[in-house]
């Protein structure tokens, strides 16, 4: 599994440890440091991926200058810069190691994506929830404030979601959608 960031990478290896590269000034590598680095250097996820049975990896995805990793049971994870609340975590504090992304309570997170400044998760009950930079309307919640914890989509009724996306130079997430 690979990601590609604005200008950092990132790589699960066959045994299931992160690796990441690249510019770093935020943190987006998630190794703990703002060091650019040319080589992949391992990323720790943290007490996350210590429970038994240990979570893995199913998800990756880069920003502008975050990450994101969605682990096996469900649970969001995100690094890097946070201007502008992308990571999720109820903060603005940029975060060079993996926070929890502050979905609400028994949240069970199925995809994720990552724009310029925003972050988008579509939970395993078909909820959409998107934070971050939110200037143009990209939270789709019928607002143009930002927020630092993610907040629900607002969907024409009848309509399902069925995939998201996004890009590290995004300014709007989307989604995939059907008729229910």
């Amino acid at each position: 599994m690979i990601a590609a960031g604005c200008l950092h990478s990132l790589a699960v290896s066959t045994h299931g440890q992160l690796y990441g590269w690249g510019f770093n000034a935020f943190g987006q590598i998630g190794d703990g440091t703002t060091t650019e680095r040319d080589t992949p250097v391992k990323v720790s996820l943290g007490s996350w991926v210590n429970g038994s049975p240990k979570p893995r990896l199913v998800a990756l995805f880069g920003g502008l200058g975050h990450s994101l990793a969605l682990l096996s049971d469900g649970v969001l994870l995100a690094w890097g810069n946070n201007l502008y609340g992308q990571l999720g975590d109820g903060t603005g504090n940029n975060s060079y190691v993996a926070v929890q992304v502050a979905e609400p309570g028994g949240t069970k997170v199925a995809a994720i994506a990552a724009g310029g400044y925003n972050g988008l998760a579509l939970s395993s009950t078909h909820q959409l929830r998107a934070w971050g930079n939110n200037a143009d309307g990209t939270l789709g919640n019928g607002t143009t404030t930002g927020s630092n914890a993610p907040v629900a989509v607002t969907l024409a009724p009848g309509l399902r979601v069925t995939g998201i996306g996004g890009g590290p130079f995004a300014s709007t997430l989307f989604a995939i959608v059907r008729k229910t």
